[in-house]
């Protein structure tokens, strides 16, 4: 027997239908229901995966689900705000909790952009029903780049009259940031940052020759940071921080570092204190004028390996890295040693004039001989989480596979495939290879924790190997191989 709601229930069924129907219409407007759960947490937790397509199929009059020959695409229907909601409260009170929901998005982080701010669902469903009820938007269709431009304005006026924000203009209208005024009045302690930043630093830093080094993004994660900052951005306080104990390196491109000078402490000596670990073994597999290719080993920071390069080929001061791979990568690696080569490498790697071909093995059969794998990848940096994600406002990315050899394991199959990027995006291949279906074996990160538990059993590292780099010097080609490293290549032996 069918369950009679509530008129309470009911009202609470419109709303959540009216949030899945903006997430989707931020999602293009069409979307597969296993790409609505993979990018809106929130669906998943409150409908989950069985009761999603129940729920779709129920509203009628807001979505559109159809099933093509993998799964169940769904689409809203346009103006799906005015079949799930009336004009119920006046345009001061919709004003008001949408300028109340803004202060509780942007307090305690800093500038906001205003395209963050309006891609949350919440906010945009209140947006329209205040530019529906007040009439200050005359677009007759939500949720259309027109009607983005005119409601983003209105946004900005309301914000701008509110004195609790500040705004923080840019060129574009929604890359105009908003920061709560709180933020503004609040100045870290830099004491106890500092004390933190160098206990972060000798527990979690890598050796370089000043001291012990740790990316900024590193640094944003440690929950204690966080809470000391406030609010503030970490970029605010790293020139404040005393220049005879650290050293603020920002190589550009978010690259930025922080060294603890001379942080070498001796075993034993404090708590705080952690072993001289041992040199990463490097293999020189070229070396000629300007530059050296070395075998990276996996589990070694592409940072360490460079810096024990130095310390074996010697090197110009202030030459920079102009490639790198994962900590979990193994394979052939270029360093220049001097400027000059880091100038014509780096514009190799621009141009894309660089072939580099790695090799992994991924769960399942792959059934394409060859294939290419042309999807946006766009990158989410926060403070829990550090992965590239297939999402169609990401950046361009390609990556060519080549099936290899396929191996049976038990009641699993498993493909050697040979992959070669395109593009440079970050952990593009692993992204590509998992969004086919296709992890690669031991990713913790883009296989699951629990399935990659289950490959450590018999593949104890990340099974991606770079095995050839190529690339052009004057009118000489140059090609480098790395055969795979002996903890990989006893796995395939073992299949």
């Amino acid at each position: 027997m069918e369950k009679i709601m509530t008129p309470e229930e009911v009202e609470r069924e419109k709303d959540l239908a009216l949030e899945v129907g903006c997430a989707i219409l931020l999602d293009g407007g069409t979307v597969t229901l296993s790409l609505l759960l993979v990018r809106h947490e929130w669906v998943k937790k409150r409908l989950g995966d069985k009761k999603l397509l129940e729920f779709i199929k129920r509203h009628e009059q807001v979505f559109e689900v159809v099933k093509n020959s993998v799964e169940w695409e769904v689409t809203t229907h346009p103006g799906i705000k005015d079949t799930t909601h009336g004009t119920g409260s006046s345009g001061e009170q919709q004003a008001k909790q949408l300028l109340n929901m803004i202060e509780k998005c942007v307090s305690g982080k800093g500038d906001v952009k205003l395209a963050h701010l309006t891609s949350r669902s919440n906010i945009a469903n209140l947006l329209h029903s205040y530019t529906r009820v007040t009439g200050c938007c005359r677009e007759d269709v939500p949720f259309t780049p027109s009607w983005w431009e005119a409601a983003t304005g209105h946004l900005l006026t309301l914000i701008e009259k509110d004195s609790r924000f500040t705004i923080v203009p840019d060129v574009s209208l929604r890359a105009t940031a908003v920061r709560a005024h709180s933020d503004d009045l609040y100045t870290p302690p830099i004491p106890p940052l500092e004390s933190r930043l160098n206990y972060l630093l000798v527990q979690k830093g890598t050796r370089s020759p000043l001291g012990r080094t740790l990316p900024v993004s590193k640094i944003c994660g440690d929950a204690k940071i966080r809470d000391l900052l406030g609010g503030c951005k970490v970029s605010t306080i790293l020139g404040l921080l005393d220049k005879a104990a650290f050293v603020v390196d920002d190589k550009g491109s978010g690259n930025c570092c922080v060294t603890l000078k001379h942080a070498d402490p001796k075993p034993g000596t404090s708590k705080d204190s952690m072993p001289t670990p041992p040199p990463p073994p490097v293999t020189i597999l070229d070396h000629r004028e300007g530059y050296v290719v070395v075998a990276k080993p996996s589990g070694w920071s592409t940072e360490c390996v460079v810096a024990e390069v130095y310390k074996i080929c010697g090197c110009e001061e202030g030459v920079d890295t102009v490639s790198r791979l994962d900590k979990g990568t193994s394979g052939v690696l270029v360093v220049p040693l001097t400027k000059e080569a880091e100038g014509w490498l780096g514009d190799a790697f621009r141009e894309r004039s660089v072939t580099k071909t790695y090799h992994a093995l991924v769960c399942g059969t792959v059934e394409e001989p060859e294939q290419t794998i042309s999807e946006k990848l766009k990158l989410l940096d926060t403070p829990t989480e550090f992965r590239s994600v297939v999402h169609h406002t990401g950046k361009p990315a390609e990556t060519h596979v080549r099936l290899v050899a396929t191996y049976q394991k038990g009641n699993g199959t498993y493909s050697l495939v040979a992959a070669t990027p395109k593009t440079g995006r970050t952990h593009q291949i692993r992204a590509h290879l998992a969004h086919i279906g296709h992890p690669i074996v031991s990713d913790t990160k883009y296989a699951g924790p629990k399935r990659a538990k289950r490959h450590q059993k018999w593949c104890k590292r990340l099974f991606l190997h770079a095995s050839e780099l190529s690339f052009q010097h004057g009118d000489e080609t140059i090609t480098v191989g790395c055969p795979l490293s002996d903890n990989i290549k006893s796995v395939l032996d073992h299949l």
